[in-house]
Formats: C-alpha cells, structure tokens, sequence
C-alpha cells in the first residue's frame, strides 16, 4: 500500500502493489483546508487501514476502509477531524493502533507556548477520541522546535513515541 499527498492538493492518492504492478493512482480522499500533506497510515486487525492526514490549517483527519477495499474512494469512512491542543499549530501525526484495536495518535505542538509531543487514543473506530495527553513538555526540556513525533505500539501495548529536537530556523532551514 502506498499513500501520496501533494502541496496545494487536498486529495490523498493511493496505489497497491499485487506482487506484478502498481495498480493505477487514485483519488481515495480529499482533505478539508487545502492540502492533504504527508499521510500517515497503519494495518490493523480484520485488514483494516487507517489513514492520518493533516491539512493546511493544521487539523487532523482520520478516515478507515478494508485493505481489499482500499482502491474505491467511496469504502472510505467519512473523513472525522481528530480533536487535538493548540489546533492549528500542530505538525502532521502519526497513527498505530494495538491489538485490542485501540487507535494511538501522536503529533507535537512544534513552537511557542504549549510546545511539546501530544498523544490521544479512540477505543471505538475513531468515533470519540480521548483530550490529547502532553507526554512530552519541549517547554520544559529546553527545546526551540519540536519535530514530528513517529509512534509505535508494540506486540505488548506498550507504546513509544520518537521526535527530534530541532533549533529555530536559520535562512528558513530548521537546524
């Protein structure tokens, strides 16, 4: 399975290996706010795919479909916006889930104040999901700029979140 998103373009276009071809890219998504940048996605139980975008103004969206379905834009869930702290400042997230098929976000707050690595979990599809949870405070620890977090659930729920310290920019490059 391969996800893509472009600058400026709200949709979200996949594509699928079947051990031969690349099947044809298409259009499973489209993304409120302008853009759909960087999808994050995981497999889960029952060949479930979950798909994690961010849009231009800085919200989240979740939608899931079977993998055996993924090709057709109308399998899609409804697009829901992850409620999440500091909407609109927050960098695009990552998504896993556990067995028990609890879904884990986790994105950072990447400058000012509230800055640091957030997680929030729905334990019912994505329907509700939990207030977002601080499990880093960059404010704290000293950090300029706070990267985009990569998230995994282990085999035995344990749950861990990697992010890179960066400095504030420097001729528009973030050090």
């Amino acid at each position: 399975h391969a996800f893509v998103g472009q600058h400026g373009d709200p949709a979200v276009y996949y594509t699928r290996w079947d051990g031969m071809a690349w099947s044809r890219l298409t259009v499973v998504l489209k993304v409120p706010d302008l853009a759909a940048s960087a999808p994050a996605v995981v497999s889960g139980p029952d060949n479930q795919l979950i798909l994690l975008a961010r849009s231009n103004s800085g919200s989240l969206y979740v939608s899931r479909t079977n993998s055996a379905d993924a090709l057709t834009a109308s399998s899609w869930s409804t697009l829901a916006r992850v409620p999440v702290a500091q909407d609109g400042r927050i960098s695009q997230g990552d998504v896993n889930w556990d067995s028990a098929g609890v879904i884990y976000i986790a994105y950072s707050v990447a400058v000012n104040e509230g800055r640091g690595v957030y997680l929030t979990t729905s334990h019912d599809g994505g329907r509700t999901w939990s207030e977002a949870l601080q499990v880093f405070d960059a404010v704290a620890a000293g950090f300029e700029v706070v990267g985009s977090p990569t998230l995994l659930v282990a085999g035995n729920g344990q749950v861990h979140v990697m992010w890179e310290r960066e400095s504030a920019p420097v001729d528009g490059v973030a050090q």
